[in-house]
């Protein structure tokens, strides 16, 4: 199996004039057309489909247990036939206004959302701060529904503070406030995160098992109350060809899962329910599947959740809200990006926030920052 990278430099000639800047991007290009012939014998046209083949034939007779699980990665084995599923009423929701015609049958679907940010006031502010913004959206087919947000300030930030754990111990409490608002037959939570955790693993450990102890209660809360927690995300993920070269097939271009189901999927269908295995998860109480989604050409959706989800809810009803909410949302999850709205912090208001901290405090605006921030900010004549 090939991992090396293709590596494409020039011998370095330090030079003795100024370059206009316009060149950087032309030497950039010149250097990768000089090493084209390397890039087209690596990854040739028709690779994908040998991948695919690979994917029919291998992937139905692996166990975990076949595995060479080295390395930090997340490995996928099938729990259903690999072929594409899709409920009859997917393909009857060709476009957003087809949700009208089926609103009854949709009126029991209650779907909320939650997104999160922070904004850290730096080194070169007087004084540390940290605000944390969750927020949420929530909507019925019955007509209920709100958003908001839910924000948090802390002043003179302790220097052991970890803004990853105290962001997940606010997102916590919202989602208590949360649950209470849903009220449906089949209820769910959208998350804009993955909940298979690998993310952590450069972490700590005591902060990794700390988090994720916090992602399960967040979890098992939601599931206490028959709400359906579900991780949606766009992902590069290759777990898909890392988990057919663990089995012993040799690959030499690790394709994208993104780029396998985009070939093998129709706009609707799903792929098959696979169980998630990654170091993280096995050292947690946390039994994990998932399944992509193809929205449209080149929009493929990763959605993960709990197994124990699927003890109340049917994993067709799992598809139908999020293809559905993708349809509000014409190729993406309205619920997550009226959530991400609710939470966002741009530019503006970051600096409406600490020009009221300075006000307040009674500090000048021009001694807000240090000057070393402010000489970053001069333009240069």
């Amino acid at each position: 199996m090939v991992e090396e990278p293709i590596i494409l430099e020039e011998e370095f000639n330090l030079s003795d004039s100024y370059t206009d800047p316009s060149i950087v991007k032309a030497n950039i290009i010149n250097l990768l057309y000089n090493g084209k012939d390397r890039i087209r014998l690596r990854f040739r046209v028709g690779y994908i489909e040998d991948v695919i083949k690979f994917y029919y034939n291998i992937l139905p007779n692996l166990s975990i247990e076949d595995l060479d699980r080295g390395g930090v990665y997340s490995y996928l084995i099938p729990v259903e036939g690999l072929e594409a599923k899709s409920p009859k009423l997917i393909m009857e929701l060709s476009s957003v206004d087809k949700l009208r015609e089926y609103s009854s049958e949709l009126s029991d679907i209650f779907i909320g959302a939650y997104d999160s940010s922070w904004h850290i006031g730096g080194a070169h502010f007087t004084v540390s701060f940290v605000i944390y913004n969750t927020g949420y959206y929530y909507y019925s087919f019955g007509g209920d529904g709100g958003s908001g947000s839910h924000p948090k300030l802390v002043i003179g930030v302790p220097d052991d503070w970890d803004n990853d754990l105290e962001i997940k111990k606010h997102e916590a409490n919202v989602v208590k406030m949360l649950v209470d608002r849903i009220g449906g037959n089949r209820d769910f939570m959208f998350m804009d995160e993955s909940l298979n955790l690998l993310y952590s693993v450069k972490w700590g450990k005591d902060k990794r098992i700390s988090y994720s102890r916090m992602v399960i209660d967040i979890l098992n809360n939601l599931i206490s109350y028959k709400v359906c927690p579900l991780g949606i995300f766009y992902t590069k993920s290759r777990d898909i060809s890392r988990t057919i070269v663990s089995g012993g097939v040799d690959l030499d271009v690790m394709i994208s899962d993104k780029l396998i189901f985009d070939r093998i999927l129709e706009v609707g269908e799903r792929s098959p329910l696979f169980k998630v295995f990654n170091s993280v998860l096995d050292t947690i109480s946390l039994d994990l599947y998932t399944f992509y989604l193809k929205l449209g050409p080149r929009n493929i959706l990763r959605v993960e959740f709990p197994s124990s989800v699927l003890n109340f809810m049917d994993l067709d009803d799992i598809h139908i809200a999020v293809y559905i909410d993708a349809l509000r949302g014409f190729g993406y999850p309205y619920s997550l990006m009226r959530a991400h709205e609710m939470a966002v912090l741009n530019y503006e208001d970051r600096e409406a926030i600490e020009d009221a901290l300075a006000d307040i405090l009674g500090i000048p605006p021009d001694l807000s920052y240090s000057m070393k921030q402010y000489s970053k900010w001069w333009s240069v004549a």
